[in-house]
């Protein structure tokens, strides 16, 4: 795919366009895409975690977490689509799936703005992490062809609060020894 083509589709993605979700799901040359942006995203969050004076540290334990939390989050999210709260609808492609719900990480890229001290960092976080919610929820109905939107949104809200919850549980027990 051209740069340019790539960059023009991740700004309609960004911009919840539904027909490029669509696209998206339908394109198996979109994969590759889907990978880098995935990849952006974690580097950003991985940036956006420095806060401490050992910034190479941070930044590989914040790409890690945020890698893991991710793989998590995609996991959850296709497991209660599918086996949980199906619709008669539900088409189920995993590689359809794995490309738009990819592609729906743009978000992920501004979450570099973490790396702001204070309440602007965290206020900016929270902002991007809603419209990653956002575009996940649309590639989800999209691509798994769900009628009703509000489904979606609680498929992904679910995955959501259940991939912080494992990732709080595996990083504080792994890395602490404790659960916090």
């Amino acid at each position: 795919m051209e740069p340019r083509k790539a960059i023009e589709q991740a700004i309609r993605v960004a911009r919840l366009d539904t027909e490029i979700y669509e696209a998206v799901e339908e394109d198996p040359g979109a994969s590759l895409q889907a990978g880098l942006i995935v990849a952006v995203a974690l580097a950003a969050a991985g940036v956006g975690s420095i806060h401490s004076g050992q910034p190479l540290l941070t930044f590989l334990v914040g790409l890690a977490v945020a890698g893991l939390g991710w793989a998590l989050w995609m996991g959850i999210i296709w497991g209660v689509a599918n086996y949980i709260l199906t619709e008669s609808t539900t088409q189920a492609s995993y590689a359809g799936f794995a490309r738009t719900v990819g592609c729906a990480a743009v978000p992920g890229a501004a979450l570099i703005v973490a790396i702001l001290p204070g309440a602007l960092g965290g206020l900016l976080f929270l902002a991007v992490s809603g419209w990653w919610l956002a575009t996940t929820t649309l590639a989800v109905r999209q691509s798994l062809y769900y009628g009703d939107l509000i489904r979606s949104a609680i498929v992904v809200g679910v995955g959501w609060v259940a991939q912080i919850i494992l990732l709080r549980v595996f990083v504080f027990h792994a890395l602490l020894g404790t659960v916090a």
